[in-house]
């Protein structure tokens, strides 16, 4: 029978001593409230619950309780990590971050940052399901390090031929309350996020899955930007579980990448070329593989366009990574799927086929190849991005990608034209992939 404990956090203020005179009291009326409502609903489950409150919420309590659960869950058990209280951001002191700030978990005593519990993650064993609930604010990634803490002979770019090399062993699902940067409301019958996820649960009523949970309590929060991601190699069986299940998920779910969530099955060994049919060939047969590519993490895409593109971000840009693992392609590559692509004979028409719908089109047909290819594990990085441009006026919607070389170009996708980042001449307020 699967193991199921519940460590639940909830604070209503914090040691003025440790926080500069501040009591953190405006806004957690009613985290400890919050707590109990969690205990009601986990409680009815089955679960083992222990529940940490205010004073008694400290780093090391806090660390100490996780321990422990890494050190007695197993294969198919199941671990609830939920916290209330304030979120907050401090400088990131070890270069993992690529925005320069930590989230952090405000506890009694201190802050509790995201490299400190991203190091206990990493404790669990291979099977062990956390579903770690944050309802806080800068609580968009406030569950480990934005880049991976990596076996000590690891890289960012690993070879397609080789294993992934995951750190994280254990399969994490993780809902904050909010984006990093952003707040989480909270009032004097508790926080929105919780009340939200109270209210969709309706006394164990709910059957869907997490991600469908996750929607219908956004759906109840209106402006406040709940997040849903996954950490380490999440299966089918558990990402398609009844939230908070203790049951072991069937034996056999396949077990794929952080945070890729769509329908994509890796079905074998990813080989390092990309075939299909919009490079001459279909799949399985005719095929006309290019010279395979190289795989990297999304900490490592975001960090190296930052730096490809420096100086030429706006005050306030945006950077959306879909998947935390990217297919990075070699331009022959590319050059290929812009050969067999139509979008070149299509007429621009402003507000109907502009830029943009041009840069979309090529994503997609991107993200189309990727999945029609029976040897690609990964999306393709190749993505859109908003600026000013030295081959056109005005602002702007091209594609871009990073090579297999770590080299970042632009496309212009209404005529196939490869162009370095040196051509960008800043401006830039959205890159996504």
């Amino acid at each position: 029978m699967s193991k199921a404990i519940a460590i639940l956090v909830g604070l209503k203020k914090v040691d003025p001593t440790k926080y500069n005179g501040w009591e953190g009291v405006n806004g957690c009326w009613g985290c400890e409230l919050d707590v109990d409502n969690m205990e009601r609903v986990l409680s009815e489950v089955g679960y083992s619950i222990e529940v940490i409150k205010t004073g008694a919420a400290t780093c090391t309590r806090v660390k100490k309780a996780l321990s422990a659960a890494a050190t007695s869950l197993k294969s198919g058990d199941i671990l609830v990590f939920y916290y209330s209280g304030h979120g907050g951001q401090q400088p990131d002191k070890n270069g993992d971050e690529t925005d320069g700030q930590d989230e952090t978990l405000c506890m009694y005593d201190g802050e509790l940052i995201d490299d400190d519990l991203n190091a206990i993650w990493l404790k669990f064993r291979p099977g062990v399901r956390i579903v770690m609930v944050s309802d806080s604010c800068n609580s968009g990634t406030n569950y480990r390090a934005i880049r991976d803490v990596a076996l000590a002979d690891a890289s960012p770019i690993m070879p397609l031929d080789a294993a992934t090399a995951e750190s994280m062993r254990a399969q994490m699902i993780h809902f904050g309350g909010c984006r990093d940067g952003a707040t989480s409301a909270g009032y004097q019958a508790g926080g929105a996020f919780t009340v939200a996820t109270c209210e969709v649960w309706k006394n164990g009523a709910f059957q869907g899955s997490y991600r469908p949970f996750l929607e219908a309590i956004r759906a109840k929060l209106g402006g406040q930007d709940a997040q849903y991601n996954e950490y380490g190699p999440v299966t089918d069986g558990f990402r398609n579980q009844r939230p908070f299940c203790t049951d072991a998920p069937p034996a056999g779910a396949d077990a794929r990448g952080a945070n890729s969530g769509g329908a994509f099955t890796r079905t074998r060994p990813a080989s390092g070329v990309l075939t299909g049919r919009r490079f001459g060939g279909t799949r399985g047969a005719g095929e006309t593989p290019a010279a395979g590519g190289t795989v990297a993490k999304s900490s490592y895409v975001q960090t190296v366009a930052q730096q490809q593109l420096n100086g030429k971000f706006s005050s306030d840009p945006g950077i959306r990574l879909g998947d935390s693992m990217f297919y990075l392609p070699t331009r022959n590559e590319v050059e290929q799927l812009l050969s067999a692509s139509q979008l070149d004979r299509r007429t621009w028409l402003a507000e109907r086929f502009d830029c943009d719908d041009f840069a979309y089109a090529l994503k997609g047909e991107a993200s189309v190849h990727a999945y029609d290819t029976g040897d690609l594990a990964y999306g393709l990085c190749l993505g859109i991005v908003w600026g000013n441009f030295d081959w056109v006026s005005g602002y702007h919607a091209v594609n871009w990608f990073l090579d297999s070389t770590s080299k970042l170009w632009l496309i212009e996708p209404q005529n196939d034209t490869l162009y370095d980042a040196s051509h960008c001449q800043g401006g830039i307020s959205l890159l996504l992939v």
